[in-house]
């Protein structure tokens, strides 16, 4: 039986985990803590100085919302009233996740280009 709780343990500390690259409708589907959690796991040290954390919890930012700015840091100073530091980051985490969905597509549609060798 203790190798069965043993397990449970070890699952459910694997389910706390985010993915490290996630896709744009993963993250459009994410409440505001696990949008946190990811930001947290992907860079630690953003949002801890002074009060950045509480300002983030406070401005209640789902994957959604997170998305749409994704190109504009002055939501981030502006809406949430976080320094320029974060807001930059924040505005690039943002931008990743939106490159990376684009860059996944173009990979797709490439994919189909036929190629003959002259």
């Amino acid at each position: 039986m203790s190798d069965h709780v043993e397990l449970d343990a070890t699952l459910n500390e694997m389910s706390n985990v985010m993915p490290t690259n996630p896709t744009v409708e993963m993250v459009k589907e994410w409440d505001n803590d696990q949008l946190l959690k990811w930001i947290q796991q992907k860079r630690p040290k953003l949002l801890r100085v002074g009060d950045n954390l509480e300002k983030f919890k406070a401005a209640q930012i789902s994957g959604m919302v997170f998305l749409m700015p994704a190109t504009n840091m002055e939501f981030f100073e502006k809406k949430c009233h976080l320094p320029v530091g974060p807001s930059a980051e924040l505005a690039e985490l943002a931008r990743e996740i939106a490159k990376g969905e684009t860059t996944i597509k173009q990979g797709k549609l490439l994919s189909f280009i036929p190629y003959s060798k002259h």
